[in-house]
């Protein structure tokens, strides 16, 4: 059809000449046909048997170092894929043979028909998009670069309430909201260094789902645990539900009480206000109430109180268990604020330490593990619940650890904005430039961690940086004027 066999072409000349009165030189010597040496693509038997041929289904390639190779029809259709599955679709066309009575044919053919056929080296990996393969995803970027956010499923607006809660890692988010021209909505406001605006409300660090759902619960009046509060050794008392927040008056347990009562009314005004919720999930160990099941955010004797292995245990939470309090809470949250869009996150940050009698490292990693398969399993199972991964950014491998600081647990000022880049790119409506954003988002790099705590031995003095000191400091100071 396009380049007939040479020798055919050489006798319909001969026949032409002959037949018009030429001779053909006896020693003619046809020129070498060079057509030879480029692919071959056969006559189909059911072609070629109805001119009385035999025809085949194979296939011969260029000639390379002086070697042709034949493939049969199944392997040639594989090495077509081969090639075509490395560009991208819309670069290809047939324009002659996708016209006039060939359109009606091929405008039938599915556009993902390479994707799902049948046939040899043909599987649903074939197709997929870079952000599906490992090696699409990562050569030759740069670690800042790396985006794994394909499509966050939510875009937060300028007027839109956002509140957050959850581990000392949601502080960033907050900060980056707050900074970036969002409504940070924190209603509880005051002073930073008394743990206000940490969090849209007072609540100080919320490290478990079991204590997002007893929250909501002592909130709304449905659940009053046992301890109150919890006596310190200079005379004044705490919060037990949030003992890192320093209180303004807290001479006597009655002043825990009012304070909290107040502060009651602010967490129940940001969850009935709220347009979106971001959670960040921390860890899965803690400490809870013997005698009502109440669980706190710290062992009982490392801020306040004192251990009583009779009244207090240690628990580990599963993802059973983990998901079943995320899905109370949130369906409690749902109950006073229908509209509200959720996110949930986990904090990249490792325990500080383990209760489990085993290396730090295997908690740190089963703990982790746990929150982020229970914040799949309700991405997957309740509607306008999102995820974002604050997580895989710090954490995977591709950037070599070089988001933690050589303690090898602290995220760096780089892995804080490579998040805070992605979530208000992805994940807001902000159109301030991205130097101006990571600028503001820097400012005040500290965070107020109340696991902090439990790096401090019996007599030694706590070594907290930044924020944290300038807490302890402010409350020492407090209390030398009172």
């Amino acid at each position: 059809m396009n380049h007939p066999t040479l020798e055919v072409m050489i006798d319909a000349a001969k026949a032409t000449l002959l037949h018009n009165g030429f001779k053909i030189a006896e020693n003619f010597s046809p020129p070498y046909h060079h057509l030879l040496d480029f692919a071959t693509m056969p006559v189909y038997p059911d072609i070629a048997s109805r001119y009385g041929q035999t025809g085949s289904i194979h296939f011969i390639s260029n000639k390379v170092e002086g070697v042709r190779q034949s493939y049969d029809i199944q392997t040639f259709i594989a090495k077509c894929f081969d090639l075509y599955g490395k560009k991208a679709r819309e670069k290809f066309s047939a324009e002659k043979v996708t016209q006039g009575i060939y359109n009606e044919f091929f405008s039938k053919i599915p556009k993902n028909a390479a994707a799902v056929g049948t046939g040899y080296n043909r599987h649903p990996y074939r197709n997929l998009p870079s952000h599906q393969k490992w090696r699409k995803s990562f050569t030759d970027f740069e670690i800042s670069d790396v985006d794994p956010v394909v499509d966050c499923g939510f875009k937060i607006q300028a007027t839109d309430k956002v509140a957050t809660a959850g581990s000392c890692f949601a502080q960033h988010l907050a900060k980056a909201l707050e900074r970036s021209g969002l409504c940070y909505y924190a209603p509880e406001a005051g002073d930073r260094e008394l743990g206000y605006g940490l969090y849209s409300a007072r609540y100080g660090n919320i490290y478990t789902p079991a204590q997002l759902n007893q929250l909501l619960d002592r909130a709304y009046g449905r659940f009053e645990p046992v301890d109150t509060a919890w006596h310190k050794g200079d005379g004044t008392f705490v919060d037990p539900f949030r003992p890192e927040i320093p209180q303004v008056t807290a001479a006597t347990m009655a002043d825990v009480a009012e304070d909290r009562a107040a502060h009651f009314g602010y967490v129940r005004e940001v969850f009935e206000k709220m347009d979106y919720f971001v959670f960040t999930l921390g860890l899965t160990e803690a400490w809870r109430s013997r005698i009502d099941g109440a669980v706190f955010p710290l062992a009982p004797g490392v801020a306040a109180g004192a251990m009583d292995p009779d009244k207090y245990e240690f628990v580990n939470f599963g993802v059973t268990e983990t998901t079943a309090d995320l899905s109370a809470a949130i369906r409690k949250i749902r109950e006073v604020n229908p509209g509200v869009k959720i996110i949930l996150t986990v904090s990249p940050v490792p325990l500080m330490a383990t209760y489990v009698p085993r290396h730090v490292l295997l908690s740190t990693t089963y703990s982790k593990s746990v929150l982020r398969v229970a914040a799949e399993e309700i991405r997957m199972n309740f509607p306008d619940v999102h995820y974002f991964p604050s997580y895989e950014i710090i954490t995977g491998s591709y950037n070599r650890g070089a988001y933690y600081k050589k303690d090898y647990r602290t995220v760096t000022q780089e892995g804080v904005n490579h998040v805070m880049k992605l979530f208000l790119k992805h994940g807001t409506s902000v159109h301030d430039s991205e130097d101006e954003q990571m600028r503001r988002i820097r400012e005040d790099y500290d965070i107020f961690c109340a696991e902090e705590m439990l790096d401090a031995g019996d007599n030694t003095p706590l070594k907290a940086p930044g924020l944290f000191r300038r807490v302890l400091e402010m409350a020492t100071v407090r209390k030398k004027k009172n």
